[in-house]
C-alpha cells in the first residue's frame, strides 16, 4: 500500500494509481509517458489501497499531518511514494526543527 494522500474524487484517484501501477505489471507502458516511481513500486510489489474518513470534527489537513507523524515515527522516513510538500508541517507536528527554522 502506498500513501495518495487527499481527493475530491477519490474513485477517480485511486482508479488512475491503480490503472498506472497495472501498466507496469504488464509491462505495457504508454508510449511517451513518464511513469513515476511509485507506480515502478507497485507495479513490482503489488497495490493495495485503503481510505480513511475523518472523525470527531478532524479537518482532512489534521488527519493527514496525523497519519504523516505515525508513519514517520513508526519507520524513521515518509512514506514511499508520496510526493506532497507538506515535510515542513509533519516535522512541526513531530516537535522536529523545520527547514525554515
Amino acid at each position: 500500500m502506498f500513501y495518495i494522500g487527499q481527493s475530491g474524487n477519490l474513485h477517480s484517484r485511486l482508479n488512475m494509481h491503480l490503472d498506472y501501477a497495472t501498466q507496469v505489471l504488464n509491462d505495457d507502458r504508454r508510449e511517451g509517458l513518464l511513469y513515476y516511481p511509485r507506480y515502478e513500486y507497485a507495479g513490482k510489489f503489488g497495490k493495495s489501497y485503503a481510505y480513511l474518513r475523518t472523525w470527531q470534527r478532524m479537518k482532512p489537513k489534521a488527519l493527514e499531518e496525523e497519519l504523516m507523524a505515525c508513519f514517520a515515527r513508526q519507520y524513521h522516513a515518509f512514506p514511499i511514494a508520496n510526493a506532497a510538500g507538506s515535510w515542513n508541517r509533519v516535522y512541526k507536528h513531530l516537535g522536529l526543527p523545520t527547514d525554515t527554522e
